[in-house]
């Protein structure tokens, strides 16, 4: 996606409309694409202004601020909670390699626990 025009760009194209000019003269004269044209003279027309919209890009979190801040004091008060663990108390609709990395954001790391399991006979594996 390419950078948003400049707010001068945006008024000479709005003057150049205002005065009965047609989109297609108007792109050629400013360099810019029939499309833009029509754009911004819709939302000055809707709106009454020219600022570009927003870059709001990618997808929104579905873990919320409250519930990250919640999830480091759980991880400050229980060290050795799973991740598993933290996705059932906290009911969070995310997959656990996404709490992973979400996790790993707050700068925690996570190491492997040694588990040693024992056979029926009581001898250690």
């Amino acid at each position: 996606m390419a950078n948003p025009l400049s707010k001068d760009l945006r008024e000479k194209i709005v003057k150049h409309k205002q005065g009965g000019e047609k989109d297609s003269n108007i792109s050629k004269w400013l360099l810019v694409s029939l499309n833009s044209v029509k754009r911004i003279w819709t939302k000055f027309c809707e709106s009454g202004n020219t600022d570009h919209r927003p870059l709001n890009r990618g997808r929104k979190s579905m873990v919320t601020v409250n519930e990250m801040q919640k999830i480091e004091q759980e991880i400050k008060e229980n060290p050795d909670i799973t991740l598993e663990e933290i996705k059932e108390k906290f009911k969070l609709k995310i997959s656990i390699s996404a709490i992973s990395r979400r996790i790993t954001k707050l700068g925690y790391t996570f190491k492997k626990r040694l588990c040693i399991l024992k056979h029926k006979n009581g001898k250690m594996l």
